[in-house]
């Protein structure tokens, strides 16, 4: 379900902690915000998520410091988003949810700092390599800007040599369709995957079955279905689509599985 993704760690669903005092070491750029060095209304000292790289299925907290800059109590606003992305793929990448924004209130004491965190979980069959936090931060009506914590999800990959790809077409004028059989000829399961290979110029899948198409022509993106992610060791899926073509209908020649090149059958 492609929906609202967001586990908190306490039974609150977002705390706010006012501390007054000493301000963050950590920075979200090379270096660390003293108060001596604070100009402005608020600053972000530190945006960062603890453990900053997980695996599909885990979890990591992002943690954003705020900075008074002045001697009289200010309240800040953040309004918190998350962007789960992976290269080449636009939009929410496959299997991965949709988080909508929430608003979180900050009431710094004067030259204080504040704290504000979020946990975020993965679904296991996200496919997305990256989780980016954003925060839109304002103060008295006043926008101070975009800041962004950046996530790494560690995909799992195939080992090279570990995949075969057979690309079996059915071809009449100005249409096709292909079916297609990914074999797992390695010795560890894969958990989740992505297919890459380009078709020739003027062809176009329109639809497909056992697989989500992720992008139709030149460089196609397909990945699993919901049912089909886990490929065991010398297991195979089967799955298809139907397309149009204008100029060629020859066959694509080269595959990539998770990014590893397979060996074409």
């Amino acid at each position: 379900m492609r929906r609202l993704l967001r586990v908190l760690l306490a039974a609150a669903a977002l705390t706010t902690i006012v501390i007054g005092g000493t301000a963050a070491t950590a920075s979200i750029a090379a270096a660390a915000v003293s108060p001596a060095d604070c100009t402005g209304t608020v600053q972000v000292t530190s945006f960062t998520f603890d453990p900053p790289e997980i695996s599909p299925g885990g979890r990591s907290t992002a943690t954003l410091v705020l900075q008074n800059c002045t001697s009289t109590a200010v309240t800040a606003q953040a309004i918190w988003f998350g962007q789960y992305s992976t290269p080449g793929v636009s939009g929410i990448p496959a299997g991965c949810p949709a988080i909508d924004p929430i608003v979180m209130t900050a009431n710094l004491a004067p030259n204080g700092t504040a704290t504000q965190t979020e946990p975020y979980l993965t679904f296991s069959q996200c496919t997305a390599t990256h989780l980016d936090a954003i925060v839109n931060l304002s103060a008295g009506g006043t926008s101070l800007g975009q800041f962004k914590a950046p996530l790494t999800i560690d995909q799992p990959t195939s080992a090279p040599g570990a995949c075969q790809v057979s690309y079996t077409p059915n071809v009449w004028p100005g249409g096709f369709v292909a079916n297609v059989t990914i074999t797992n000829t390695g010795t560890t399961t894969i958990n989740g995957w992505t297919l890459v290979f380009t078709l020739p110029a003027g062809q176009h899948i329109n639809n497909g079955w056992n697989v989500q198409i992720v992008q139709p022509e030149q460089t196609v993106i397909l990945t699993n279905a919901p049912y089909n992610a886990t490929i065991n060791p010398g297991a195979s899926v089967l799955l298809g689509f139907q397309g149009t073509w204008t100029t060629s209908a020859a066959s694509p020649t080269a595959f990539t599985l998770n990014g590893v090149p397979c060996t074409v059958a």
